[in-house]
């Protein structure tokens, strides 16, 4: 188990033997086993860190205590053979079990140098998305492993998972506690577990658990949710005043959303609808399998870099410092006749898909799990570094990230670089995940020049071609939208190359609609419809989830064949436009809606003439 002594407050148990409370070290253990301290009680007994005499290896020696009926012994010999059986990375180490003289059931495993995750939520109330998802990856595992050996875990909760750092000092973690695993090759010769019999943690488990119905895996990839759930906001999902209370909550009602649950939080849509799923009350429209689950979050964690749920403020106010790009641009406009007035309403249209263009790169990336800057994917606290002091700084600065205190967000991670300069640390993984907070901590404070410079300092410590992608394609729109339209081509170049070569399809396309726009900006016409068809290729692989960004290809495409007097394809693209921009909300594209009918009448008059 875990050298530190819990009690976990949620430890609600229904069916439980009776626990009997232990106030000293004296346990009849073998010989060969010297206890040194209690390390918790909870769930079916008491944990001791013990001391193995002739080996000198440090174990945790879980006793099952009180008075133990027929079910409650068969029950241990279940985890015995559950714990035995599985050896996992992700998975406590069982050495050994036994009956001691007086006829106490014990099992030997080993004892882990870390903190639970109960006593981490309880510690920061909520925890980065990052780290959330590298966790639930690894519980996952374990999970999967389980499951395939037919063993049901049935009480995942925070306080059965233990957090520690591996000998790379990457975070990693245990799976506690198979106590009341059902092994489901047994189950019709062993009525170990009936159905009706109600035996869990209520507030993580599973409706149709807490309604003493049958179970199968997916129960524990609900418990797996409701834990990520209260990782993320500091509550599981349903909470009453009581365990029946929370029973009833939990096998009637359908969990409230991220927002209904915290509406001061703004998280990832695709994290949220994640974890939604995998605690819908219906197990067949949860995960059908831990190994999806566990792949949705490793998608996740890799377009981690570039997760936000929503367009910074940024966007906006960008828009005013980047007036003077209408009206350098309009100077530059070619003799197109009747077209003149038109083309300058185009560089306008441009720039305000350019606020669209920012949620793109940040929404898109996150909700269709887009770019995926591998190097990234380590929680805040995963490093190569083994210093705490970095990692409390990183820690501190990812917490004030996501409640949106950006100013002291921004003071942490650099008071982390500067620990990072002043101790000559030989961490780039920690300098490259630090320079990329700093620059979406400034763009959502609005300094456009903060956000260049780290992301400048960023890119060239990033190896991973995926991650080098997104970095290039955000500083060119960083470039694009502070007047530097003719360097941003480069960059955005750079991205398309690196995101085409790794066939990753959304991050082509928001590539790609950020170049049609700097050739729009640079009455590069035809480049622009080169750049708008490649990207209407490129969407094809995401069926409908950008369909934005479709609209906007099209009507881009449109507007450089109307700039280039192709009025035929002008009026044919435009009219796709308006077909696609006709299925959304309307609120969303009204400049878009308006800004293609122009396009299309401007182009019918000249057919017509």
């Amino acid at each position: 188990m875990f050298d530190e002594t819990f009690k976990d407050k949620s430890e609600l148990k229904v069916g439980n033997p009776e626990i009997v409370e232990t106030s000293t070290l004296e346990v009849d253990l073998p010989e060969q086993f010297e206890v040194l301290s209690i390390i918790g009680q909870g769930g079916m007994g008491t944990v001791y860190k013990c001391r193995n005499k002739y080996t000198e290896r440090t174990v945790a020696i879980k006793v099952l205590q009180g008075k133990f009926d027929e079910i409650a012994g068969k029950r241990f010999q279940q985890e015995a053979r559950a714990a035995g059986a599985l050896v996992h990375e992700n998975a406590v180490t069982v050495y050994d079990f036994g009956i001691t003289a007086m006829g106490m059931p014990y099992l030997v495993m080993e004892c882990l140098d870390g903190q639970s995750l109960s006593s981490l939520i309880e510690e920061l109330s909520i925890l980065p998305e990052s780290l959330v998802a590298e966790i639930f990856v690894g519980v996952c595992a374990a999970l999967e492993a389980a499951h395939n050996r037919g063993i049901i875990h049935r009480d995942i909760k925070p306080s059965n998972l233990v957090v520690l750092k591996k000998a790379d000092q990457s975070t990693s973690v245990k799976v506690l506690d198979f106590g009341i695993a059902k092994i489901l090759e047994d189950e019709k010769n062993q009525g170990v577990t009936k159905t009706g019999e109600v035996f869990g943690s209520p507030l993580y488990m599973s409706p149709e658990q807490c309604a003493g119905n049958s179970t199968d895996l997916r129960s524990d990839i609900y418990s797996v949710g409701a834990s990520m759930y209260e990782c993320l906001l500091g509550t599981p999902p349903h909470v009453g005043t009581n365990a029946m209370q929370t029973i009833f909550k939990r096998a009637t009602e359908d969990p409230p959303t991220f927002t209904q649950t915290r509406p001061d939080l703004r998280l990832s849509p695709t994290l949220e609808a994640i974890v939604m799923k995998a605690i819908s009350r219906d197990p067949a429209l949860r995960y059908s399998s831990v190994a999806d689950l566990k792949t949705d979050l490793a998608i996740f964690l890799d377009s981690a870099a570039s997760s936000s749920s929503a367009s910074p403020p940024s966007v906006k106010s960008s828009l005013g410092k980047n007036s003077s790009l209408a009206s350098s641009s309009s100077s530059r406009k070619p003799q197109n006749g009747g077209i003149i007035p038109r083309t300058r309403l185009m560089v306008f249209f441009a720039i305000a898909m350019g606020m669209l263009l920012v949620a793109g790169v940040l929404i898109v990336k996150d909700e269709l799990e887009v770019t995926k800057p591998k190097s990234d994917i380590k929680a805040i606290t995963s490093n190569s570094s083994p210093d705490l002091t970095l990692d409390r700084l990183k820690f501190d600065g990812e917490v004030a990230f996501n409640q949106k205190r950006y100013p002291e967000a921004i003071a942490k991670f650099k008071e982390a670089l500067a620990y990072v300069e002043k101790n000559k640390l030989d961490d780039a993984q920690s300098l490259l995940l630090l320079h990329d907070k700093l620059s979406r901590a400034y763009q959502w404070q609005n300094d456009v020049v903060g956000e260049a410079s780290e992301l400048r300092s960023a890119i060239p410590l990033s190896k991973d071609p995926s991650q080098l992608a997104n970095l290039k394609c955000r500083l060119g729109h960083n470039y694009l939208f502070s007047d530097k339209v003719e360097a941003c081509v480069p960059l955005l170049q750079d991205s398309l190359k690196l995101s085409k070569g790794l066939q990753e399809h959304i991050q082509t396309s928001v590539t790609l609609n950020e170049i049609t726009f700097a050739y729009l900006v640079l009455h590069k016409y035809k480049d622009c419809i080169e750049a708008c068809t490649n990207e209407i290729e490129e969407l094809r692989y995401t069926g409908n989830k950008a369909v934005l960004f479709l609209a906007t290809a099209y009507e881009r495409r449109a507007n450089s064949y109307l700039a280039l007097h192709d009025y035929l394809a002008a009026e044919r693209d435009s009219k796709e436009a308006i077909k696609i921009l006709g299925t959304l909300d309307p609120n969303i594209t009204k400049l878009d809606l308006d800004s293609a009918r122009e396009t299309l009448i401007a182009a019918t008059r000249a057919l017509k003439h």
